[in-house]
């Protein structure tokens, strides 16, 4: 039997948008200024959070937007990613530069929506969904007076490559042996195998 082609074509590789320092800069100066917005009262402490965790962490975009109060351990600086692709769950350690954002953020949080099940809640039991993340993306972009470029519109997504891709050239810039330092990285974006982590490094 020959399947049809419509079932085996081969899919073009998605070519991300690599933020620049100045983008960054301008995109997170632009998440720090965000208003409360209807019943999203906590809105403007959310998102500049969220964001930066995406970009510090290389998480992917439900990771961070499904992650609960009681997965995420302020004292001893570790959360929980669980049952993310492939139903795997790990454990990571929080970077020094967030800890501190963190407690702050969820102190001020937990006044305006005390007792909420997502730590980047919309409302008390409610998270952003996914269409809800590339929008508000879009409007932060927009507002931080940035275009888009060449070629594919920058996503939420991106940070992950970026993720990947930064400590690829830190490690190279550093002189370390990159081979012996994926299989970390592999692990820490919560990849089953190296080859897996190999399509985040363009």
């Amino acid at each position: 039997f020959v399947l049809p082609s419509a079932l085996h074509r081969k899919t073009e590789r998605h070519v991300p948008h690599f933020f620049t320092v100045q983008e960054l800069a301008a995109f997170f100066l632009a998440c720090d200024n965000l208003k409360p917005h209807g019943a999203m009262r906590a809105r403007q402490l959310v998102l500049p959070v969220f964001f930066r965790l995406l970009y510090c962490c290389g998480l992917r975009t439900c990771e961070a937007r499904t992650l609960r109060v009681e997965d995420v351990d302020l004292q001893s600086g570790q959360m929980d990613i669980i049952g993310s692709k492939g139903c795997r769950s790990r454990r990571l350690p929080i970077p020094h530069d967030l800890i501190e954002l963190f407690r702050t953020y969820d102190s001020r949080v937990s006044k305006i929506s005390p007792g909420r099940i997502y730590f980047f809640p919309t409302t008390r039991s409610e998270c952003y969904k996914r269409t809800g993340v590339s929008i508000v993306f879009r409007k932060i972009w927009k507002a931080a007076g940035l275009k888009q470029g060449l070629g594919n519109k920058p996503r939420a997504y991106d940070f992950r490559h970026h993720f990947a891709l930064s400590n690829l050239n830190r490690w190279i810039a550093a002189g370390i042996d990159v081979n012996s330092m994926l299989p970390y990285l592999s692990r820490y974006m919560g990849h089953s195998c190296i080859e897996s982590t190999d399509y985040y490094l363009h």
